[in-house]
């Protein structure tokens, strides 16, 4: 479910456990450059709520406007946040290497779609528009 710069995901691979868990499931908050904000652990009632108050909240700013400069301190966030997830890839690209020493083609495609997104983003928080970059 979408929430304006943020998004509420089931997460299908956690498995709570315990009395506090029962009747729960947990959910990630991911923000709108599409890092994890932590996780929550909701009943259905609690989603519903948490879903219809972020859907009637007035609309955040965008996080940057083309034209205005990207402070240092935000680059080196972003740089560092996509440098992290190249390394994860490269990282669990090694995995069982003895088993399967070649990637697929369909693996190396969604790494570099997954990175090219990002990287289009940071271009948009700097000001670069797509006629800037392709023409």
């Amino acid at each position: 479910m979408k929430l304006s710069q943020w998004d509420l995901q089931k997460d299908r691979n956690a498995y709570p456990k315990g009395p506090v868990a029962e009747g729960r499931s947990l959910y990630r908050l991911i923000g709108w450059e599409g890092a994890d904000r932590g996780g929550l652990l909701l009943s259905d009632g609690e989603r519903d709520a948490i879903t219809s108050a972020l859907r009637s909240a007035p609309p955040a700013p965008p996080p940057a406007t083309a034209g205005l400069a990207l402070s240092k301190i935000r680059f080196a966030q972003l740089a560092g946040w996509i440098a992290k997830h190249a390394a994860a890839w490269s990282s669990d690209s090694l995995d069982l290497i003895e088993d399967e020493p070649n990637i697929s083609p369909q693996d190396v495609f969604r790494f570099t779609d997954e990175m090219r997104a990002r990287l289009d983003r940071l271009d948009k928080q700097a000001g670069r528009t797509l006629e800037k970059r392709h023409g």
